[in-house]
């Protein structure tokens, strides 16, 4: 079983590091202010894992690495700053995020993950 993990945690990260850096961006009107557009950020980044509506219903979720996002009493346990943190530089199995995401997609990422805890499922 640990074998396994240690392959499946192997695999994402080979397959996160070939993946492009920046997310998919829109253009506010009127300006060069960008918005990041967090859902296609966290499909691309973070779905493999913790699943597309946050339910962790994966391979990382069914081993205890990837939590449910839509838990209402994790919410409540974890905090923006860790949220941060972890993305930024990985917990556990996850991978660090800070030379691939910048702070604004990383604070975007937050946002959309406190989403997920507001019905129980993907915003």
């Amino acid at each position: 079983m640990a074998l396994c993990v240690a392959v499946v945690c192997a695999q994402l990260v080979v397959s996160l590091a070939g993946a492009p850096a920046a997310a998919q961006r829109r253009t506010r009107k009127g300006g060069s202010q960008t918005a990041v557009d967090a859902k296609s950020l966290f499909n691309q980044r973070c779905s493999k894992c913790h699943g597309s509506d946050g339910r962790a219903n994966t391979v990382m979720g069914e081993v205890g690495i990837a939590p449910n996002l839509t838990d209402r009493g994790w919410q409540r346990r974890v905090s923006d700053r860790r949220l941060t943190n972890s993305i930024t530089h990985g917990r556990g199995g996850m991978p660090a995020f800070r030379n691939k995401l910048s702070q604004k997609e990383i604070k975007a990422l937050v946002a959309y993950i406190r989403e997920f805890g507001k019905d129980g499922g993907a915003p």
